[in-house]
C-alpha cells in the first residue's frame, strides 16, 4: 500500500506516537503526517479547512513513496493511534427558512467529524436555493449545524454559515370587507399574496385592468405598513394588489328611511324604477315610470338619500314594485270620516240621481255599486251614519236585512213609523149531525156558538202624514167555538146519496188535525183518508181540509173552481199579460206561458184557494198560504212544503208578477234584466234566462216555449214594447 501525504496550508499535520521507540540509522528529515490509505495512487483527497470549506489537494513535489529513498533506518515501534471525534453540545428543534448563499460547503449525514457523518452532497448544487431548516446542533469545535429540506426532503446537515435565513413579510391585521373600486395605476403587480409573504409569487400587473371595475372581499396590512387589497372581476379572483392602486367606488348613503302608507298616482313618465335608491350599493333598474303612468299605486316606505332626494318604495296589489323618486307621484288625498253614529230607522228613497257606493264617496277603496234610481220610492232601513270631512253625511241602507251600500243622507226621507193594530170578526162555522131520535124537520142547538177574534199588528211607514207602505208583524186569533145543530132525518138528493153542505175546515194559526178530528168527531184515519195527508204533522195556512168524508178536497176545489176550462183561463190570462207585458217590456207570450204551467191552466189548488197564478214563493202585504212544491236540489226531484204568497185577486197576481220581474234584485244587478225584451233577442232568450232563475226545473225553458209554439202565444208579444216603467 501506498501513503499519500496530506499538507494543510502547508504545515505538516504531526501524527502523535505513543510509547515508541525510534533509532534513527541516518540523517533524513521525515515530516509527520496522518496518511489515508488509497487503491489508486493518482487520487487526491479533498481536505477541509478551519471552516470546513473543501481546499485544493494536488500532488505536490513530495516524494511518492518512502520506500524510493535510500535510507538505512531501523524502526522498532510498538505504536497506537488515538482518533478523536467532535462533540455535540446542544440539540434544538426550529424552523425557518432559508438560501443557501455559499457554494463551498459539503452537505453531510450528520454534523462534519461527528462519529458516523458521511458527506453525501455539496452546496454548490443548491447554490441560491430556500430550504427549511428544522434542526440546530452546536459542535465542540464551535460550529453551529444546521439541518435543512428542500420540499419536504430532507438533504442533509449544512454548517449555518452557508445558509442565509429568510424573513417574510407579517399580516398585522385583516378584515373581510365588499366593496368596489376602479384600478387606477398601472405600474403595481398583483400577487398570489401580500407582497413579501411567505410563498407570494407575481401573476400579473395592474397595468392589464387599468380602468376595470373591481370588487374587493379581503384587506390586509403588512408588518412594512402597506395595505394590500383581494380583488376579483365578474366572480373571479385576479389576486393581490396595493390598495393605493384602487379607486374604491362611493355609494349613496341612506340619511333617513320612514315606513308611510299612502296611495298616490304616478303622473311623471321618465323616471326609473330600481331596486333600491338610485346610486346605492346594489341598485339594479327594472322598470319605467311610463309603463305606470297614471295608475293609482301604494306607497310603503320612504327614503332620503345623502344627495337630497327622497324616493318612494311602490307596490301594486300587494306586490312590491320598486324605488322612485317621490317627485314623480302625485299623492291621492282621500275623504276622512270625522264622525260615526249607530242608528235605526225607516226612510224613502226620495231622490232617483244619487250613488249607492260600498263606503262614502272620496273615501279609501269606495266604489260605486247602484243608483238611487234603482231603488226611487222604495222604502228602506238606515242602520249607521258617517259625516265626511267635506260635510256630507251619509247613511247606510239595507232591504229585507240585505246591506245595499251608502248615499247621500239628502237622498232620503225619514219616515215616521207606527204600531197599527186591527182586529176582525171570525164568524163561528155551523156543524149539522144527523140524529134519528129528533123528529123530521126539526133542528135541534146541542152548543150555542160563539164567535172568534183575528188581531193582527202593523209597522205602519209615513211620510208627511201619508201612508208609504205596511208590514203584518203579528197576529193573534181567538179561537171561534162552532155551533153543533142536530137534524132528525137525512134528507136524500135524486141519485140517493146522502146530501152534502159545503162543509171543509180552512186552516188557521194553531190548528192540528188531532184537533180538527176530535172538534169534529172524526177519526184521525179518515181526515188522512179524505184529504190525502201524507204527513199529519204538517198543516198549511189556509189548507181546506174535508170534516165529513162526502166533500174531499178535490171536490173543495172543484167547488171553488175559477176556470172551467182551458179556454176560459186563455180568455182571461191573454189580455191582462198582453197589456201589463207592452206597458213593462216584457213579453206577453213568456208571461201567459208561465201562468199556464204554474197554476195548471188555472186550477191549481194555489190558484183556487189563493189566486196565485204564478207560483211565487213568500207573502203579500203579509198574507201566505203554505203548500207542497216539487223542487230540483242537486239535480234530484224532492217535495217539500213552502210558503206561496196568498193574493185578494187574479188581477193582483199578475201585477205582482211584474213587479217582480222588474225589481228583484240579484248580486249583479236586477236578478231578471236579463228576460226583459231590451235585452234579448226573441222569446226564447227570456225563457232560457229564467231556468235555474225562476224555477229550478232543469226543463223549465223547454217547457214554456212548447207552451207558447202550440198555443202560438208568440203572436201576442207587441212589437212596441216600452222599456219597464218600474225599475
Amino acid at each position: 500500500m501506498k501513503k499519500v501525504m496530506r499538507k494543510v496550508k502547508c504545515q505538516w499535520i504531526t501524527a502523535a506516537v505513543m510509547g515508541a521507540t525510534i533509532v534513527a540509522l541516518g540523517a533524513v528529515d521525515v515530516p509527520q503526517i496522518a496518511a489515508v490509505e488509497e487503491n489508486d495512487p493518482e487520487t487526491t483527497v479533498p481536505v477541509e479547512d478551519e471552516n470546513f470549506s473543501a481546499i485544493s489537494t494536488e500532488p505536490d513535489s513530495v516524494t511518492d513513496s518512502i520506500s524510493d529513498a535510500p535510507i538505512e533506518t531501523t524502526i522498532t515501534a510498538t505504536s497506537v493511534v488515538a482518533k478523536s471525534y467532535v462533540q455535540i453540545l446542544s440539540t434544538a428543534d426550529v424552523f425557518y427558512e432559508a438560501i443557501i448563499s455559499r457554494g463551498t460547503d459539503a452537505i453531510n449525514t450528520a454534523p462534519w467529524g461527528t462519529e458516523g457523518y458521511e458527506t453525501v452532497g455539496h452546496s454548490s448544487a443548491y447554490l441560491n436555493t430556500e430550504v427549511s431548516v428544522s434542526q440546530e446542533q452546536l459542535a465542540d469545535n464551535g460550529v453551529l449545524w444546521a439541518l435543512i429540506s428542500v420540499n419536504g426532503k430532507e438533504l442533509g446537515w449544512i454548517a449555518k454559515d452557508a445558509l442565509q435565513e429568510q424573513k417574510y413579510a407579517q399580516s398585522v391585521s385583516e378584515k373581510a370587507v365588499d366593496y368596489s373600486a376602479t384600478v387606477n395605476r398601472g405600474t403595481d403587480a398583483i400577487n398570489t399574496a401580500p407582497w413579501g409573504a411567505k410563498g407570494f409569487r407575481t401573476i400579473g400587473n395592474s397595468s392589464a385592468h387599468l380602468g376595470t371595475e373591481v370588487r374587493v372581499s379581503q384587506e390586509k396590512v403588512m408588518d412594512y405598513g402597506v395595505t394590500w387589497a383581494l380583488i376579483s372581476v365578474n366572480g373571479q379572483e385576479l389576486g393581490w394588489i396595493a390598495k393605493d392602486a384602487l379607486k374604491e367606488k362611493a355609494y349613496a348613503q341612506i340619511t333617513k328611511e320612514t315606513a308611510v302608507s299612502y296611495d298616490a298616482i304616478v303622473n311623471r313618465d321618465s323616471d326609473a324604477i330600481n331596486t333600491a335608491p338610485w346610486g346605492t350599493k346594489g341598485y339594479r333598474t327594472t322598470a319605467s315610470s311610463a309603463d305606470y303612468l297614471g295608475q293609482t299605486i301604494e306607497v310603503t316606505k320612504e327614503q332620503t338619500t345623502d344627495y337630497g332626494v327622497v324616493w318612494a318604495l311602490l307596490s301594486v296589489d300587494g306586490q312590491e314594485l320598486g324605488w322612485i323618486a317621490k317627485d314623480a307621484l302625485r299623492e291621492v288625498t282621500y275623504a276622512q270620516i270625522v264622525s260615526e253614529t249607530e242608528v235605526a230607522y225607516p226612510a224613502l228613497i226620495s231622490r232617483g240621481s244619487d250613488a249607492i257606493n260600498t263606503a262614502p264617496w272620496g273615501t279609501k277603496g269606495y266604489q260605486t255599486k247602484a243608483s238611487s234610481a234603482d231603488y226611487l220610492n222604495q222604502t228602506i232601513e238606515v242602520t249607521k251614519e258617517q259625516t265626511t270631512d267635506y260635510g256630507v253625511t251619509w247613511a247606510q241602507i239595507s232591504v229585507g236585512g240585505q246591506e245595499l251600500g251608502w248615499i247621500a243622507k239628502d237622498a232620503l226621507t225619514a219616515l215616521e213609523r207606527k204600531t197599527e193594530t186591527k182586529t176582525a170578526e171570525i164568524g163561528y162555522p155551523t156543524i149539522e149531525k144527523v140524529d134519528a131520535t129528533i123528529p123530521a124537520g126539526e133542528r135541534w142547538t146541542v152548543q150555542s156558538g160563539s164567535k172568534g177574534y183575528d188581531t193582527v199588528t202593523y209597522e205602519v211607514d209615513y211620510a208627511d202624514g201619508i201612508e208609504m207602505g205596511r208590514r203584518e208583524v203579528g197576529r193573534t186569533t181567538k179561537a171561534v167555538r162552532e155551533e153543533i145543530v142536530k137534524v132528525g132525518t137525512q134528507q136524500v138528493d135524486g141519485s140517493g146519496e146522502p146530501g152534502s153542505a159545503t162543509r171543509y175546515h180552512r186552516v188557521a194559526n194553531g190548528d192540528t188535525l188531532w184537533g180538527l178530528y176530535y172538534k169534529y168527531g172524526q177519526t184521525l184515519d179518515r181526515l188522512l183518508e179524505w184529504n190525502d195527508i201524507v204527513d199529519p204533522n204538517h198543516l198549511s195556512l189556509g189548507q181546506l181540509i174535508s170534516v165529513d168524508g162526502y166533500n174531499r178536497y178535490d171536490a173543495i176545489l172543484k167547488e171553488h173552481q175559477i176556470f172551467a176550462s182551458e179556454e176560459e183561463f186563455l180568455a182571461y190570462i191573454i189580455p191582462v199579460s198582453q197589456r201589463l207585458a207592452a206597458e213593462n217590456g216584457l213579453y206577453a207570450s213568456v208571461m201567459i206561458a208561465q201562468a199556464i204551467h204554474e197554476s195548471d191552466w188555472g186550477t191549481s189548488g194555489l190558484t183556487t184557494l189563493s189566486h196565485n197564478l204564478f207560483g211565487i214563493k213568500g207573502a203579500f202585504d203579509g198574507n201566505s198560504v203554505e203548500m207542497p212544491t216539487n223542487e230540483v236540489i242537486n239535480g234530484e226531484l224532492i217535495t217539500i212544503t213552502a210558503g206561496f204568497r196568498a193574493y185578494s185577486s187574479l188581477d193582483e197576481s199578475a201585477r205582482d208578477y211584474v213587479h217582480l220581474l222588474l225589481n228583484q234584485r240579484g248580486e249583479n244587478g236586477k236578478y231578471y234584466a236579463s228576460a226583459w225584451m231590451e235585452n234579448t233577442t226573441s222569446y226564447k232568450d227570456a225563457t232560457a234566462h229564467l231556468q235555474g232563475r225562476y224555477a229550478t226545473d232543469p226543463n223549465y225553458a223547454a217547457r214554456l216555449d212548447k207552451y207558447i209554439v202550440t198555443y202560438e202565444l208568440y203572436k201576442y208579444d207587441s212589437p212596441d214594447a216600452g222599456t219597464p216603467t218600474s225599475k
